[in-house]
């Protein structure tokens, strides 16, 4: 499944056009883009990105800028008693993804999260700075075994959160729902349906 691009803040301004002058916002990104831009002809109240037609935008200080998030996968997690549970979730497959993770966001719907992805099975180290909700943090072996979970992670925290164990993947969901779902280290992990 696909999800629908998240843009940048972005700040226009029309010399000469004072009526067309707006802002668009979007609170899922912590770098903010600023800029000067003309625009085409257009109705403001249906404004989008793809009319812009010409921009120079100056870079804020803060936070680097922000990548468009990926599409929304299907995980399931599914336990010792045969129950399965199902998440979608963005995956986190390159190392600017693994290091943004999370961070900065304030809200995560319930059936979502975030699924990290490595190459190979090693040691993981997480930490939540930066992180501004409490999450389920769920270490994931290569045969797609859960070897452990560190429950309702504090946000904003730099204490180590190590996986116990060698792992090749990670999700994140909402601190408390594997305690309130049943989810426990053994049950198996598949993307798309399929083994990680």
């Amino acid at each position: 499944m696909t999800q629908r691009p998240h843009y940048p803040k972005l700040s226009i301004s029309c010399p000469g056009f004072a009526l067309q002058s707006a802002q668009i916002t979007s609170q899922t990104a912590p770098g903010m883009i600023r800029g000067s831009c003309t625009i085409a002809h257009a109705f403001i109240s249906r404004l989008v990105i793809p009319i812009i037609v010409a921009c120079a935008p100056a870079l804020s200080a803060g936070p680097a800028i922000a990548e468009p998030q990926s599409g929304l996968e299907a995980v399931t997690i599914t336990s010792a008693t045969g129950q399965t549970l199902a998440f979608e979730v963005e995956i986190a497959d390159t190392p600017r993804r693994q290091v943004k993770g999370l961070s900065f966001r304030t809200t995560l719907e319930k059936n979502r999260g975030m699924l990290f992805v490595f190459e190979k099975a090693a040691e993981r180290r997480f930490w939540m700075r930066n992180t501004f909700l409490s999450l389920d943090i769920i270490f994931i072996n290569e045969t797609g075994r859960i070897i452990n979970i560190h429950r309702r992670a504090v946000p904003e925290r730099d204490d180590i959160i190590a996986s116990g164990g060698p792992a090749k993947a990670v999700l994140e969901i909402n601190g408390g729902l594997c305690a309130e779902l049943g989810i426990n280290p053994g049950d198996r992990v598949r993307l798309n349906g399929l083994a990680l």
